[in-house]
């Protein structure tokens, strides 16, 4: 809460970042995309993906679902 993304009102849940100021993360595991989202500057350029139905969105539904999941011991 209180983030950039959340004040411009731009970014909304279920997008999926896909660029980082001209550098593709098509194949790039999550942890090198933190890493560079961590090395931007102040201003950054994004491009997204936003899928408001259709399999993709029921597929991110369900991976944010199992996210939030507790773990069973």
């Amino acid at each position: 809460e209180g983030s950039s993304a959340e004040q411009s009102g731009k970014i909304r849940l279920n997008d999926r970042i896909i660029e980082v100021d001209g550098t593709s993360l098509a194949d790039k595991s999550n942890p090198q995309a933190v890493e560079i989202l961590r090395n931007t500057g102040i201003s950054v350029h994004l491009v997204l993906e936003r899928y408001l139905r259709g399999p993709k969105f029921e597929h991110l539904q369900l991976a944010i679902f199992n996210e939030d999941r507790p773990t069973s011991p």
